[in-house]
């Protein structure tokens, strides 16, 4: 009789067993599942949030260079227009006649001017 107590035992063991093996396999995917989702969503949101970070730091890394670019770019403009009115000014120091009968301080002084410093008489 022992023997047959033993054997239901074992046999509501194995159950009791089985049951709890499919329940922790149960309430584990669920859990696991759970906690991948919520992985899932926090990495999202991680990345989301730098990649908006990312986007405003380079949004004004681009401004700032831009700001420098023509702020030294418009120096050297001015910088390069003053030097050309000095050269201007200097060659037209020289008569008429020295100017023409150079071309390339005639071509230099009559392509980038505005104003004509000569008469029509002092021209070829």
């Amino acid at each position: 009789s022992s023997r047959g107590e033993q054997d239901r035992y074992n046999a509501l063991d194995k159950v009791e067993i089985y049951t709890a093996e499919k329940m922790v396999f149960y309430y584990f995917n669920i859990s696991f599942n759970i906690l991948f989702d919520k992985l899932e969503d926090e990495t999202d949101s991680f990345f989301d949030k730098e990649i908006y970070t990312d986007q405003i730091l380079f949004i004004v890394y681009i401004v700032y260079l831009l700001a420098v670019y023509l702020i030294l770019w418009l120096n050297f403009v001015y910088s390069l227009q003053e030097e050309l009115w000095k050269t201007k000014s200097v060659l037209s120091i020289l008569h008429p006649e020295v100017i023409m009968a150079i071309p390339d301080i005639k071509n230099y002084i009559l392509s980038n001017s505005s104003t004509i410093f000569f008469s029509k008489s002092g021209r070829k």
